[in-house]
């Protein structure tokens, strides 16, 4: 019986290119050559446990059921053989070269076996038993939290300890991690592989000492690492502190399988070893659902660390190293960023974008690339350059992006700033509709549920479209009641539709939820200080908008106003006079008009904008009577005397509507 076990890969994806070099310890682990060594020897005992001992240092392993096939067959046990495939099979289902095998070894019905003792093939273990690993070095103020967070799932806990001089080490041990040395060489990667020669686990979680697996993910994990045809997850990790919503989907969860490995200096990757066998084996990569949480970003914590001048530093060495690694590239201008010098980081992000462009988006990874075009875009829209920050989200790398609600995003907020709103209108319909999808990088800072929506009600109201404008600004508020600036704009809104009387109520719920600032209670001081039928309603508004900030000096003038209006001179008079500009005309001839009312008016220097100012006092006079505070009015009009050496031009107007008043009468 002649089968064929010669296989070759099939075509696998492009990745971000890298500098030739030999591969690390930990890849070489669970190498099968002694087990070829042996096979040609003829020695098949010898080559079998060979094989099993490589699956012991690398569980997830389908070459060595393919050399175990491959043996058993050679020293013509095909029944052994069968059971090397059923277990194959498990590993690999869609692998087409276990069927293959199979299938011909159904064309001779008859199985067969030797007398060879062989060891029986290695227990399935119920659960999965999981690795974490991490690389440290003066870790005490975060590691029991990390370490805590995986007690209950861990198999085993691998910590490299690259120099800690505090309790690092001790704490490690103490939450039952084993310790092993490394000597610290500027290479993140060698230092993460440190990690995996020790792992002995069926599936891999790399985890930093500044971050934990999230309590509720915990049954999420078992769920992932139990799916069958999986390599590994690209699985969420959120910033505590950041504004961003969502999370960056890392490549952190994976099997713990030959051949796998670090690579970089710095933002060290392991995509670039797992891509090969995933094609080869015809296995999956998907998004997972467990989550971490990232403390590390904390502008504290980054200060500590000194960060970002160490990732610079290393970022420096590794673009030399790696010049046409857009990811690189990329970093490098992220962290240049982080550090102030904005316009060098642009620089950085150009170059990245440019070895893309000329070299194919398979030179990087789907997370990586959709992170430079998001955090491109944003950094040129934060410096202010408006016009590259559109051309990029409307790229045609954006495109292959999705593009994301984050590009969508930018995209329409450049298009505002460059006064192009019915341009922004589709990408914020776009934003608004892929909200919820997932994506593999974080969305930009300020992209939060409602501001599409109030961003595209801005614009829509520029275009005439009133319904659909008013649609987007409740939808807005539903998604944040105690958004202060939304409330504001719908009620804003209302007053330019005339609805002044709906517009109040928003700006009352808005006292009962306790969502209320003095701008929105100035902007109700005005519907109802605007509203000429509503005294009673202005008086008791202002008074609460006062109670709630006594010291506001526009809700003071719309108190005053209230009082004045309603009648009540002598309350209204010190909030006029206490005006910071007394001067101006609608102050003036307000205390003017108190002072006469109140009978409190002396011997005073006409205002050399008399004319201004008795256009307001006479402003303020038909006020009284639209209010029906006649007798504040006719007392007015009894010091008429009073008022003519102050306010002539006032003075002739009243006595002119006096006398034609009588006449009428």
């Amino acid at each position: 019986m002649l089968i064929s076990l010669s296989l070759q890969p099939k075509e696998t994806p492009a990745v971000a290119a890298t500098a030739t070099v030999s591969l690390p310890l930990c890849a070489q682990i669970g190498t099968l050559d002694q087990a070829e060594v042996a096979l040609k020897a003829g020695d098949h005992l010898g080559a079998w446990n060979a094989c099993l001992a490589a699956i012991a240092l690398r569980p997830f392993h389908p070459e060595a059921y393919l050399q175990m096939t491959k043996i058993a067959l050679d020293a013509k046990d095909s029944r052994q053989a069968v059971r090397c495939i059923k277990r194959w099979l498990q590993l690999t289902p869609k692998w087409d070269a276990p069927d293959t095998v199979q299938r011909a070894l159904k064309q001779h019905p008859r199985l067969i076996s030797s007398n060879i003792a062989w060891t029986p093939l290695p227990e399935l273990p119920v659960r999965p038993r999981l690795s974490v690993c991490l690389i440290v070095k003066n870790e005490e103020r975060f590691l029991a939290q990390c370490l805590r967070s995986v007690k209950g799932v861990a198999h085993q806990i691998v910590v490299v300890d690259t120099g800690s001089t505090d309790r690092t080490v001790e704490i490690a041990k103490e939450h039952g991690a084993e310790v092993h040395h490394f000597t610290w060489n500027d290479n993140f990667s060698d230092a993460r592989n440190c990690g995996l020669e020790h792992a002995r686990g069926d599936w891999l979680l790399i985890l930093d000492a500044d971050e934990e697996l999230m309590t509720e993910s915990v049954e999420k994990l078992w769920k992932d690492i139990s799916t069958p045809n999986v390599l590994g997850y690209r699985i969420p990790l959120r910033n505590h502190d950041s504004k961003a919503p969502g999370a960056t989907y890392v490549p952190r969860l994976f099997r713990n399988a030959h051949g796998l490995f670090f690579s970089g200096r710095i933002h060290e990757q392991i995509l670039p070893s797992i891509y090969p066998r995933q094609s080869l084996w015809q296995m999956e990569v998907p998004m997972g659902t467990a989550t971490l949480m990232h403390y590390g970003y904390n502008p504290e914590v980054m200060k500590e660390k000194n960060k970002v001048k160490r990732n610079l530093a290393l970022l420096d060495l590794a673009v030399i190293e790696n010049p046409n690694d857009p990811a690189l590239w990329m970093n490098y201008g992220i962290d240049l960023v982080n550090d102030g010098q904005t316009e060098l980081g642009l620089e950085q992000h150009r170059k990245a974008v440019a070895i893309v462009e000329a070299h194919g988006s398979q030179t990087m990874t789907p997370e990586g690339r959709d992170r430079l075009i998001t955090m491109f875009a944003f950094h040129l829209f934060t410096a202010k350059h408006y016009e590259e920050a559109l051309k990029i989200a409307t790229s045609q790398l954006a495109q292959e992006c999705g593009p994301t609600a984050s590009i969508h995003y930018i995209a329409a907020v450049a298009h505002i700033k460059l006064d192009q709103h019915p341009e922004a209108i589709p990408h914020l319909r776009a934003c608004v509709a892929k909200l919820k999808e997932p994506t593999l990088t974080s969305a930009c800072e300020g992209m939060d549920g409602a501001a599409p929506h109030q961003l595209l009600a801005e614009c829509l109201i520029q275009s005439g479209d009133i319904a659909e404008t008013e649609k987007e600004l409740g939808l807005a508020l539903e998604l944040e009641p105690q958004s202060v600036g939304i409330r504001h704009g719908y009620a804003k809104f209302l007053i330019l539709q005339n609805r002044n009387e709906e517009a109040l109520p928003l700006l009352h719920q808005g006292t009962m939820d306790d969502q209320m600032d003095p701008s929105l209670w100035i902007l109700g001081c005005e519907i109802v200080n605007g509203a000429l039928h509503l005294p009673d309603l202005a008086l008791e508004w202002t008074e609460s908008s006062l109670a709630n900030h006594p010291d506001n000096e526009e809700l003071r003038k719309q108190r005053g106003i209230a009082l004045l209006t309603a009648g009540h001179a002598a309350e209204a008079l010190p909030f006029f006079e206490a005006a910071a500009d007394r001067t101006q005309p609608v102050v003036a001839g307000a205390i003017i008009l108190c002072q006469l009312i109140t009978g409190t008016i002396a011997a005073a220097t006409q205002p050399a904008n008399e004319p201004a100012v008795s256009r307001e006092f006479i402003g303020w006079y038909r006020r009284l009577l639209t209010y029906n505070s006649a007798e504040a009015a006719h007392e007015v009009n009894r010091q008429l005397s009073a008022l003519e050496p102050l306010l002539p031009t006032a003075a002739k107007t009243l006595r002119a509507a006096v006398t034609e008043a009588e006449s009428a009468a």
